[in-house]
């Protein structure tokens, strides 16, 4: 724009100086009258013309200097001379350089040479620039956004226009802009981190339902591919199969991200979800994510996994059956034994009976206790193994030796190399493992069958077996003989408080080894487990 007028005043100046004729070159004949008219009136135009052109120019906010093809200054706005701190009358015929001292962007001088202004005037090119520091007369410097333009007539330079404009405020917003842009960066970041490193599973929803972040534990639980998070809610929920803890269908519109959709906060939700063939049992909460002026822009929901405590409860529950119902069945044969004892204490033969009865079933509630007990400190690790060097064949028959009138000994048979490396386990965790496995096997086999004791050797490590011909172990328990209280429900007849097993693998995977079964239902079932070698 401010070239645009200066170049008009420009072409006002050049007009002016060619109507404004002597006198004696005009002639008076009647025919020249008009002319002298059309002049005059044209003239008048181009005077009120410059005037509206110089009100703009003192208008405006940006500064404006007017030069001369040798650099002098012709004319300057009051803006321009407010904003460098003298009186418009003191810049008049003055060299621009001397007038404007501005700095380049690395805080060297610019040469009058190089000097934007002087290469309008001079070489006819023009520029526009910024982030240039121009020197107010007291010796302070702000930011400018700098042109020049040359002013051009008849294709030759008449003289030049600079204008400027104090972008002080505008910097300032910028560098406020950059640190705020910085400050959500730096929030975002910690944001990332802390959703990151969350323990439960958290999902955040966009007001339609579509998934838009999840963390990791999230990732982990729901198994949500990239396409399936943007599926319409109740579509992509019905993946998970979320059942309630009876077991029936979790109706969709409970669930607790379409509640805070709908403006809800609920908290402490009991779900069990089925995503991909896995079980998680959860308690979800959910809240609505709202604008500042109220409305629903999304919705978080944190699914917090609680299939520990939820099989702790289970194993409480069967703890509490299994001391209700097995150790109270011992208790009650030793009370009735000895009440019979009471009634008819002349009677040896009965007398003899019950006392058997009763030490047999004072030693099943003692194993009981014990397996109780053995389990609490397994777990604690208050049971820590003396390990030692043991010879397997000379410990197995020492073994047998003392089991006889506790085990079935005459149905054990031992089939070992001749030559065996010794192991190194703690003796009597040894001991408890092998009478836990025998026993089992003893029990879960007919009257007349055998059962085997196996072992083989590698520089490292010993197997050791224990093999019935028993009922056999069903294919949907096998994996989980080796947890706590866990009793199969197939065709073994359950016994003890399903600690027996969970106790050999804790005491073998003490001492370094590890243990596993296999088994055909009808076939039998071997045991193995392994210790180091010494």
């Amino acid at each position: 724009m401010v070239n645009a007028m200066m170049q008009e005043m420009g072409a006002e100046k050049a007009h002016r100086k060619q109507v404004e004729k002597p006198l004696h070159e005009l002639s008076e004949s009647p025919s020249a009258r008009p002319g002298r008219e059309r002049d005059a009136s044209a003239e008048a135009d181009m005077v009120r013309s410059a005037q509206y052109m110089r009100l703009l120019l003192e208008s405006t906010d940006e500064g404006v200097f007017g030069l001369d093809p040798q650099g002098l200054c012709t004319y300057v706005n009051a803006s321009g001379a407010r904003i460098l701190g003298y009186d418009p009358s003191a810049l008049v015929g003055k060299r621009i350089h001397e007038i404007i001292h501005h700095t380049r962007n690395d805080g060297s001088p610019y040469p009058e040479s190089d000097c934007p202004s002087h290469r309008a005037y001079q070489t006819g090119q023009g520029l526009r620039t910024e982030d240039e520091l121009f020197w107010r007369r007291d010796g302070s410097s702000f930011p400018v956004e700098y042109a020049s333009h040359p002013i051009f007539m008849g294709g030759n330079i008449v003289g030049a226009v600079v204008s400027f404009v104090d972008i002080t405020e505008r910097k300032q917003a910028e560098a406020e802009r950059a640190r705020l842009l910085a400050e959500v960066r730096r929030v975002a970041a910690e944001l990332n981190v802390t959703l990151t490193s969350i323990a439960d599973a958290l999902v955040i929803y966009d007001p339609t339902g579509e998934i838009v972040r999840m963390n990791p534990a999230a990732e982990d639980m729901l198994g949500y591919t990239p396409a399936e998070r943007k599926l319409p809610f109740a579509e992509r929920t019905a993946l998970l199969h979320i059942d309630t803890p009876e077991g029936k269908p979790f109706p969709v519109e409970q669930v607790p991200g379409q509640q805070a959709l709908n403006g809800e906060t609920v908290y402490g939700v009991v779900m069990v979800l089925h995503p991909n063939g896995k079980t998680f049992w959860v308690s979800g909460s959910a809240a609505p994510i709202r604008s500042p002026d109220g409305q629903i822009v999304g919705a978080v929901s944190i699914f917090t996994d609680i299939t520990a405590l939820h099989e702790l409860q289970e194993q409480r529950e069967d703890l509490a059956r299994t001391v209700s119902h097995d150790l109270r069945n011992p208790l009650q044969i030793i009370l009735g034994r000895a009440q019979i004892i009471q009634r008819v204490p002349g009677n040896e033969k009965m007398v003899l009976t019950s006392a058997e009865a009763i030490v047999t079933s004072a030693k099943r509630m003692n194993a009981m206790i014990q397996d109780l007990v053995d389990s609490v400190r397994l777990e604690t690790r208050q049971l820590q193994p003396q390990k030692q060097p043991i010879d397997l064949r000379s410990f197995v028959q020492e073994l047998l030796g003392r089991g006889r009138g506790m085990v079935e000994v005459e149905r054990i048979k031992v089939r070992m190399p001749a030559h065996l490396p010794p192991v190194s386990a703690d003796p009597d965790r040894l001991e408890r493992i092998l009478m836990n496995l025998l026993s089992n096997a003893l029990k879960y086999s007919p009257p007349d069958s055998e059962v085997l004791i196996g072992v083989e050797a590698t520089d490292r490590w010993a197997r050791i077996s224990v093999a019935d011909r028993g009922v056999g172990i069903a294919p949907q328990d096998l994996p989980h003989i080796f947890e706590r209280f866990y009793r199969a429900k197939g065709v073994r007849k359950a016994e003890g408080l399903g600690l027996g097993l969970y106790i050999a693998r804790m005491l073998v995977e003490a001492q370094g080894g590890r243990i596993w079964a296999e088994s055909e239902p009808g076939k039998g079932s071997t045991f193995y487990f392994t210790l180091p070698v010494a």
